[in-house]
């Protein structure tokens, strides 16, 4: 499981916490997050702006690949299904999402089948109809 469909393009932005520990999550921008400096911290809740690629202690320099179309990875918190639609959950790990959900942010085009597997999909930012 988890081959990239191809190597992702990322933009760099500073841990806002220790993410030592994280990888292949969604991120959002913190609260103290400017243009000039982006902060980041995992996305539990909210609209990520990226996947995390491989975290670090607070302060220091990390790769977040955005949500825009392109291949990526994801850690997923359950089974996810080849083609569904994969939005943020605890620990910033993706879900299934469906239409009552709202926003999804990955599409799977691998399966998982537990907690912490590594899937490849592509990255989206886009928003269910309600059912």
């Amino acid at each position: 499981m988890g081959k990239m469909l191809g190597a992702p393009v990322t933009f760099v932005a500073k841990s806002a916490a220790d993410l030592s520990a994280v990888e292949y999550v969604f991120v959002k921008h913190s609260t103290g997050s400017t243009h000039e400096n982006p902060l980041i911290e995992l996305c539990e809740s909210g609209v990520p702006c990226g996947i995390l690629v491989k975290g670090e202690v607070a302060g220091m320099t990390m790769e977040v690949i955005p949500l825009n179309g392109q291949p990526a990875k994801i850690k997923a918190s359950a089974a996810i299904s080849v083609g569904a639609y994969v939005g943020a959950t605890t620990g910033g790990k993706g879900v299934a999402v469906t239409a009552d959900k709202g926003g999804y942010f990955f599409v799977a085009t691998e399966a998982a089948t537990a907690n912490n597997d590594l899937i490849a999909g592509y990255t989206a930012n886009a928003y269910l109809a309600a059912a």
